[in-house]
Parts: structure tokens; C-alpha cells; sequence
């Protein structure tokens, strides 16, 4: 179970979510990790490229609109309970 794990971690760069209660735990890694494997096989086959990590911060640093990324920081700053208020810096 130790190696699934690990090999879950370092496939998808994310962390594993809490174990789940043994009755559901037999093979719900092997199916996670062979998904996995399927999506990212057919998407190198699909578009026949080879295959390139997006590495562990990609869905922090995706947006290349600083305007949305602004936006999503705010939104996501006013979710956890923060009033959000902003002003240019002075250049």
C-alpha cells in the first residue's frame, strides 16, 4: 500500500487525499493510478507529442491573464473571509 502510494504522489505531483475506510480501500489506488496512466498516455498518442510534467505548481501559475489571476486571487482571498481592496503601486 506504502508503494502506491508513493507512486500515486510522484505521478500526479498532488497529495494523496486521507485513506479511506478499508472496506472501499482494496483497489481504489490501483484504479486512480491506471486513470492516470490512461489519460496521460492517450493525450501523448492523441496529439503525438512527448510527454512533458507540468510540475507540482501548475494550477497556481496557469493563468497568464493578470487580470483573471487578479480576480481569482481576490475571489479566493474573499472566501476565506477577507476584505480585499486594491491600488496600483506607484511606478
Amino acid at each position: 500500500m506504502r508503494l502506491v502510494r508513493r507512486a500515486h504522489q510522484h505521478l500526479c505531483r498532488c497529495p494523496v487525499p486521507p485513506l479511506l475506510p478499508p472496506i472501499r480501500q482494496k483497489g481504489a489506488p490501483k484504479t486512480a493510478i491506471a486513470h492516470t496512466l490512461i489519460v496521460i498516455i492517450w493525450h501523448v498518442l492523441a496529439d503525438t507529442t512527448a510527454y512533458r510534467d507540468l510540475g507540482s505548481d501548475y494550477f497556481t501559475h496557469r493563468i497568464d491573464n493578470l487580470e483573471a489571476r487578479k480576480r481569482r486571487l481576490i475571489r479566493e482571498l474573499e472566501a476565506l473571509g477577507h476584505w480585499v481592496s486594491i491600488e496600483p503601486t506607484a511606478t
